[in-house]
């Protein structure tokens, strides 16, 4: 998975929330005993908090991150306000050109048909996941002025179907 807050789980004592028990706010992760809600989300030093679905406002590619960090219920005064803190910093740019280019490719050739599809003797659905991104940084004017720039897409395609469970009689 390419997904930054996953790193979120690697914490001392964080806990997945989310497919637990159903817990949909903020990112679903609890970390040190705290709700999911307290993490504080910062992107090189700035707050990046989503008010509203409690969880960082702004997603940044994977190859465009230089460091993450976690920290929990031992931080200085300078980071206020929750007992979790996810900083994140960017990559810059450098007097030597760097980049990187990456695909994550998940497909149905890859994967096997769900117990749905098989016990109604339905064909394989398709479902194909693409997720790419690209990165590249450089000198304008040598030990003056640099870029760096980032990009991650994701294109899903897929076919499948719906299943809906009515009790029978026999069920009661």
């Amino acid at each position: 998975m390419r997904f930054l807050l996953a790193l979120l789980l690697l914490a001392p004592g964080a806990v997945d929330t989310q497919n637990g028990n159903g817990d949909a706010n903020g990112a679903g992760v609890a970390v040190a005993g705290s709700r999911t809600r307290s993490v504080n989300y910062l992107l090189d030093g700035t707050e990046n908090n989503e008010t509203f679905a409690t969880g960082p406002g702004t997603l940044v590619p994977v190859d465009a991150i230089e460091e993450f960090k976690i920290q929990a219920n031992s931080m200085t005064a300078e980071f206020g306000r929750n007992s979790t803190q996810a900083n994140v910093v960017t990559k810059s740019g450098t007097n030597r050109f760097h980049g990187a280019a990456s695909e994550f490719y998940r497909g149905a050739a890859l994967s096997t048909q769900p117990i749905e599809e098989k016990v109604n003797s339905l064909p394989k659905s398709n479902y194909v996941r693409n997720v790419f991104g690209a990165a590249l940084g450089g000198p304008i004017i040598k030990n003056k002025t640099f870029f760096f720039g980032a990009f991650e897409g994701t294109r899903v395609r897929s076919t499948g179907q719906n299943f809906d469970y009515v009790p029978t009689q026999n069920f009661f």
